[in-house]
């Protein structure tokens, strides 16, 4: 395993600002396993995709997605599905009454 630096510490707390985020939370598990139109990611979410977008173009300006056009349509990804496991470390721990 790398030794880790304060840079890289550093990068880590900027991605954890972006996943710091509820609604962007629910977005990449919404798109964790499957691509999904900004239409369906929209209904699924439960937000207007005015709003969506904007916490799409984050999640991209950060690399955590893939997204590609077919058309007017444009379809999003997460670039792994791992990125959702710390919700799933805590959904655990608060299953065990921890937390």
């Amino acid at each position: 395993m790398t030794k880790q630096t304060k840079q890289m510490y550093e990068m880590y707390a900027d991605i954890y600002k972006v996943l710091s985020n509820g609604k962007r939370l629910e977005v990449l598990n919404c798109i964790k396993d499957r691509e999904r139109s900004v239409d369906d990611i929209a209904k699924e979410v439960g937000i207007r995709k005015a709003n969506l977008s904007q916490h799409l173009a984050l999640l991209r300006l950060n690399k955590l997605v893939t997204h590609r056009r077919e058309g007017q349509k444009i379809f999003y990804k997460c670039i792994d599905p791992g990125i959702v496991e710390p919700c799933n470390v805590i959904e655990a721990l608060r299953a065990k009454g921890i937390i």
